[in-house]
């Protein structure tokens, strides 16, 4: 029997709604290997609109990079030092270089005569292994503090170290590769640190990144400056939703306009979307981005489970081969006897049962209407 689209549509939106794991409050899907992304809204203590990104650091197929460096000559900027970036979005960053989500980075400033689409990023900048911003000197209480997360994907909130011979020295010593500063810590081994008092501490757009006891990596954004919708977050508030993620060590990125969040979870070959609401009302032009490269889980229907529903959505998405083949090997591996040899499966008993009712809906309208 053949199906009108509507009915179809109406089926799937059916089926899918019922696989994700969700709550009034909070939406997970697992749309990569070992990442967790987390959509989460509050109402107290205001309206708040709270994306999350879970990253198992120990998860096969990931990497890490930052925004590298720009091309020599570099000009100069207005305190005569050359300048570091070429400025771009985050989602221009994330398509550029092929990452599957990304988050923007650290301060910076545009301070530079002709070439405002330069930023010199404040603290310890690195891509790649790459070091072309040191921390910020004279010391202060800001901009001490930084993300570094290694080639082979260990990630490590360090502090500027009290000897700075080349500007690149940190506490604990690592051997810094992918790095971005925050303008403050925020969590310790723990404990909330964030300041009640500063020029940025009070509601406004976050973006924070932390580590777990667990060998996770965390990202967040919280949007802000969005009456009834999204209004922000203090430095105090951001830490303890961190720690309600389960950091123990985190730091605050830029915030404001610059918050963004971007993933490309089809693979289909179109662009990364923006999964935030940015305060500007459009994507802001920053310094640094972190992107993130993770191999496809194949649950494409985002219910944390690889079966037999998600080949429906693939199919229906047209995403590439590849992304079929990471359903497919998912899924043979899960257990479940479809595997690489055997025909593709039909759609999953809870999608029937959607049909079913779809069908049923029709009827009864028909009847209605005699």
């Amino acid at each position: 029997m053949l199906l009108s689209k509507p009915c179809w549509f109406t089926a799937l939106s059916i089926a899918l709604g019922c696989c994700v794991a969700a709550s009034a409050a909070q939406v997970v899907t697992t749309p990569f290997l070992g990442v967790r992304l987390i959509h989460q809204t509050e109402t107290s203590p205001r309206p708040l609109n709270i994306y999350v990104v879970e990253i198992d650091l120990s998860a096969p197929g990931l990497s890490f990079q930052m925004s590298p460096g720009g091309p020599h000559p570099r000009p100069l900027g207005s305190t005569g030092l050359p300048m570091e970036t070429i400025r771009q979005t985050t989602r221009q960053f994330a398509n550029a270089v092929g990452a599957e989500i990304a988050i923007n980075g650290s301060f910076y400033s545009t301070a530079c005569s002709g070439c405002s689409h330069w930023a010199n990023n404040l603290g310890l900048t690195a891509s790649g292994g790459e070091k072309y911003s040191p921390w910020e000197l004279p010391s202060s209480p800001d901009f001490d503090d930084a993300l570094n997360i290694t080639q082979q994907n260990q990630a490590t909130i360090v502090e500027m170290a009290a000897s700075l011979p080349t500007g690149f020295e940190t506490n604990p010593v690592v051997p810094v590769y992918n790095a971005v500063t925050g303008s403050h810590r925020l969590i310790q081994n723990g404990s909330n640190v964030a300041p009640a008092s500063c020029g940025f501490c009070g509601v406004n757009p976050r973006t924070a990144v932390g580590t777990t006891a667990n060998n996770q990596l965390l990202l967040m954004t919280v949007d802000g400056r969005q009456s009834g919708f999204s209004e922000g977050v203090t430095l105090i508030e951001l830490a303890n939703l961190m720690i309600g993620h389960g950091a123990t060590n985190a730091i605050n990125l830029d915030g404001g306009g610059s918050t963004t969040m971007v993933m490309n979870d089809y693979g289909d070959g179109l662009a990364a979307q923006v999964l935030n609401s940015p305060s500007d009302g459009g994507e802001r032009s920053v310094g640094t981005n972190l992107a993130v490269f993770a191999s496809r889980s194949g649950d494409y229907n985002g219910d944390g489970v690889v079966d037999a529903a998600d080949y429906v959505v693939w199919r229906d998405i047209g995403a590439d081969q590849s992304g079929y083949e990471a359903w497919r090997a998912n899924f043979g591996a899960a257990g479940d006897g479809i595997g690489a040899t055997l025909p593709v499966p039909e759609p999953s008993a809870m999608l029937l049962a959607a049909l079913a009712i779809c069908l049923f809906a029709r009827r009864g309208l028909k009847l209605a209407a005699k």
